[in-house]
């Protein structure tokens, strides 16, 4: 799949980190604007004040998305102008029809001229900052900061929304009326006072470069026929177009009689959940990855539908919320829980497919891709808001609803749709989307749920510490970060490898290691190859086989040689073994053929090669043994060798340096009930009375009903006990072998 860096690459963290601040400011009211101009404040006056039916409402929404089809008139007009001015100049025809819609009374407002101003209003928003804001956005980010800029941009409006629809809920009571709707009108002028000041502040960064534009038919139809964008990614969201209902305010009013201050106080719980995990989206999409977040909340959006069965009619006037029976109380809180989960869902949907949609553009096809995809999107939800309306009024309403379980559960056409047709939608978009390239390829739909279940905010929150001026104090956030399982700790592991102490990336490496993840792999391994990090190379060898990381195999067989120092060398052969790759065994049998400096390398070659299954250097292998009697390594390998044996290791690891493992045998045996002694009466006798020829009939009868893998083990150990002038440490293995065979 084509993707081509954008304009981003050529700012400045400063200049990026800049103009994305303008951009927050900017948007600040832009939720609260569509909200009360556009959406549901506008639907609840249409249908409270204005009486417009139901189908005439979704006829407005249905028309507004329209404008889209002008938009490729002015794609050329847009790069002469530039698309700073493009969003002033569309800015001011937004100002002047929410001026005209305050001056203007109720009763003059028929439908043909209501219309007209909201089509005014959003046709100037779809042709202006529909048009060039995608773009801009995308040349003043890039893929490692797009996630959390997003979130922070949402989270800001959403948060200005949210306090917004809570001062709403305390002016409108059952029904809105007239005056209210011109105050919050005058709030939408505020908010767009406010995007006019931060347009006239934007640079020309976010402008896409003169020799990047291309705006023609032609290459409008270029980009149509090879933009990755315009194939999977925008049958997705055809799908999640499709699992939605536009008009659920309308359904809510109509069909449920719910009072409007009820419905602006689900608006808030919505925006409540938008806002709140806006602030772990970001951090989401930027460590996982937009493809395993966007299955994620599509399964999430699936398993809340059922909640819909559960909201009950009420009565169709309401004195006060005092009036509410416990049933209707109890549809209030399911609505509510609806509204927040939905809320965190829609928000880091909105997240992951933006994402989406600027990994799959190349930065010259960024103005025209993307305002194709908008423009089919758009045009799904202008057919889908008019099906709506239609299936409102004509279908569901004269159908009326089923009531079951005495008043507590009741259905009607629109809980039937959102009971069917949305998860069948929505998995076919969850089968689309296990198919999209994915920006962090090493994680899955796993790690999202992990990320959003193991503490994650407190995750967000401990990272503030990667630079605090205690040392120990980053040396335990490092042990923390390693110790928990959310996928956000690794980006802060990361950035702790540059910490100036040593003993803070020491821990930052070996909880990278512990973390288990792929993401840490080429970090650590060009850590290992940078020549002024050479104190970190066995820690960092070390965890590399921690982590299994293939690629780094070439350079651990480099390393596993002179002139590097012996832990290096130790460190890479133990490596080497947990990678499980065979090429390594000839070069760790030529280490331990050749070395006699270091027995920390001799015992380091064995084990990996106990590990790479090595059988058919098994002699080699029992032979380094004796060298290692005063070592700790001999019951390290002794450790290893009993997975060779398929004998347990219990009775091995109450060794010490001191008892050695012939005593910790002995102290075994001594714990064990009478039974068992009478069963292993004569292997136990032979190893108290240390009788060697003894051992060795008793291993040669248990030898020959073996299968091959372990006489090649036997074999050599056979031929050390009869090479021993004394009772050693294969005396003691072949006894275990004898006792605990399975």
């Amino acid at each position: 799949m084509t993707t081509v860096v954008s304009t981003s690459a050529a700012l400045s963290p400063t200049d990026r980190a800049r103009e994305q601040r303008k951009a927050v400011f900017a948007n600040l009211f832009g939720h609260a604007n569509e909200f009360i101009v556009a959406g549901t404040m506008m639907m609840l006056y249409a249908n409270d004040v204005l009486l417009f039916s139901p189908r005439k409402i979704a006829t407005i929404l249905a028309l507004m998305p329209l404008f889209v089809l002008f938009r490729f008139f002015f794609l050329s007009a847009f790069d002469r102008i530039g698309y700073v001015r493009v969003l002033r100049a569309t800015g001011m025809v937004r100002i002047a029809a929410v001026l005209t819609l305050i001056a203007l009374p109720s009763a003059w407002t028929t439908y043909p001229v209501f219309l007209a101003l909201i089509l005014l209003y959003t046709g100037s928003n779809q042709i202006g900052s529909g048009t060039v804001w995608q773009p801009i956005l995308r040349n003043i980010t890039t893929d490692d900061d797009r996630g959390s800029f997003f979130a922070r941009m949402r989270f800001a409006f959403t948060a200005v929304g949210m306090l917004l629809t809570l001062a709403i809920t305390g002016l409108i009571g059952s029904q809105i009326t007239e005056p209210q709707f011109k105050i919050l009108l005058g709030v939408a002028l505020i908010g767009l006072l406010n995007q006019q000041y931060w347009f006239s502040r934007f640079s020309s960064a976010g402008e896409t470069p003169a020799s990047a534009r291309q705006a023609s038919l032609r290459h409008v139809w270029q980009v149509l026929r090879r933009s990755p964008l315009l194939r999977r990614p925008l049958v997705i969201t055809a799908l999640m177009v499709a699992g939605g209902f536009p008009l659920m305010s309308i359904y809510f009013r109509q069909m449920l009689h719910i009072p409007s201050d009820i419905l602006t106080l689900q608006a808030m719980a919505v925006l409540f959940g938008m806002a709140l995990s806006f602030l772990l989206w970001g951090k989401v999409a930027d460590t996982v990855g937009f493809r395993p977040m966007l299955i994620g909340l599509l399964i999430m959006a699936i398993l809340i539908t059922p909640l819909y069965l559960f909201i009950t009619p009420f009565p169709e006037v309401v004195a006060s919320w005092h009036a509410l029976g416990l049933r209707h109380w109890c549809s209030v809180g399911i609505l509510m829980l609806i509204a927040l989960i939905s809320g965190a869902v829609a928000a880091g949907a909105g997240i992951a497919t933006t994402a989406i949609q600027h990994h799959h553009v190349r930065a010259d096809d960024a103005l025209e891709a993307m305002n194709l995809y908008s423009m089919a999107s758009l045009l799904l939800q202008s057919v889908f808001a008019y099906f709506c309306g239609w299936l409102l009024q004509e279908l569901a309403m004269p159908f009326g609803a089923r009531v079951f379980l005495g008043g507590w559960m009741e259905f009607d056409l629109v809980k039937g749709y959102l009971l069917t047709v949305t998860p069948i939608c929505l998995l076919l978009a969850i089968g689309l989307a296990r198919r999209l390239s994915n920006a962090r390829a090493e994680f899955g739909i796993g790690d999202f749920f992990t990320s959003i279940f193991a503490d994650p905010f407190k995750t967000l929150y401990a990272r503030r510490d990667i630079f605090h001026e205690s040392r120990e104090r980053r040396a335990d956030l490092a042990h923390w970060f390693g110790r928990s399982r959310n996928p956000m700790a690794i980006e802060p592991l990361l950035e702790m490898l540059d910490d100036p102490a040593y003993d803070v990336k020491v821990e930052t490496i070996r909880s990278l290691a512990r973390v288990g993840s792929t993401r840490a792999g080429p970090p650590l391994l060009a850590l290992f190859t940078n020549d002024s990090k050479q104190q970190l190379a066995d820690h960092v060898a070390w965890a590399l086989g921690e982590l299994r990381f293939q690629p780094a195999f070439d350079v651990l067989i480099q390393r596993l040689h002179r002139p590097y120092p012996n832990r290096v060398r130790a460190m890479s052969a133990r490596s080497l073994g947990k990678l499980g790759d065979r090429r390594a065994v000839p070069e760790l049998v030529t280490v331990l053929t050749y070395e006699a400096d270091s027995l920390h390398i001799t015992a380091s070659c064995c084990i990996a090669l106990v590990q790479l299954n090595a059988l058919e250097h098994a002699d080699a292998i029992l032979g380094k043994l004796p060298l290692l009697s005063q070592r700790d390594e001999r019951v390290e390998l002794m450790d290893a060798l009993c997975a060779w044996f398929h004998i347990p290791n219990d009775w091995l690891l109450r060794a010490s340096q001191e008892s050695g493992p012939g005593k910790s045998l002995q102290e075994d045996i001594e714990r064990r009930s009478s039974s068992w002694h009478r069963e292993h009466r004569e292997i136990v006798a032979t190893f108290r009375d240390r009788d060697t020829q003894r051992l060795l009939t008793l291993l040669a009868e248990a030898a020959r009903d073996r299968n091959l893998d372990e006489s090649l083990v036997l074999a050599p150990l056979i031929k050390a006990i009869e090479a021993g002038a004394e009772w050693d440490i294969f005396h003691t293995l072949a006894t275990a072998w004898l006792l605990y065979r399975t």
